[in-house]
Order: structure tokens, then sequence, then C-alpha cells
């Protein structure tokens, strides 16, 4: 188990996709599936004021990308709410994050 990374002693064998590097600069990430059967938990690193990552979901009827909407709620992480969990969801998705004033990354666990 050599190349599974230690956390306080313990073994990180959760299923995860660093979706972007901890970073400053603004980026947008490139599309991925989300499946019905999974669970998922996006989590980001500490965002400041003003601070946030977007979800956005792709339209094929009009091939364009356009809010992400989850249960009637934007599926946006900032200040203080640095986490969004969410299953039973089949879509196409990417995740767009502002500029920081510190580093921060964007991570997607599965089960």
């Amino acid at each position: 188990m050599s190349n599974i990374p230690q956390v306080d002693g313990v073994y990180f064998t959760v299923k995860h996709i660093v979706l972007i590097q901890a970073k400053a600069e603004a980026e947008t990430t490139i599309g991925m599936n989300l499946k019905a059967g999974a669970k998922y938990t996006l989590l980001s690193s500490t965002l400041g004021v003003n601070e946030k990552i977007v979800g956005e979901v792709y339209d094929p009827s009009r091939s364009v990308w356009q809010p992400w909407y989850h249960q009637g709620y934007e599926v946006k992480l900032t200040q203080n709410n640095e986490q969004w969990f969410l299953d039973g969801v089949s879509s196409f998705v990417r995740f767009i994050k502002s500029s920081t004033s510190q580093p921060v990354g964007l991570t997607l666990l599965y089960a």
C-alpha cells in the first residue's frame, strides 16, 4: 500500500479525482459524466469572500453549457459552503473556479 497516501496515519483509500489542483488562478474543468448510481461529494479548499466555484451542465438539445441547478439550488461552492453532496444524477458537467486570494483546489469524491 506504499502508493496510497496516509492522512494522520490512516490510508486514504476514498475514490476521488482532483479536478483542479490548488492555485489562485481561475480555471474551468473539462466536462465529465456523473452517473445516477454513484454518490458524490464535491469538496473545495477554503474559499474567501466573493470567491466561488460553480457547476454547469451541458444541454445537448442546444449544444451549450448552462448553470446547473440540483433540487432547486444552484450547484455552487462559496465561503463557508465548501462541500456539495449529491446522488441520483446523470449529467455531463463541468466546474468553473474564480480567481482566489489563496490557492484553492477542487476534488470530486465518489462511491
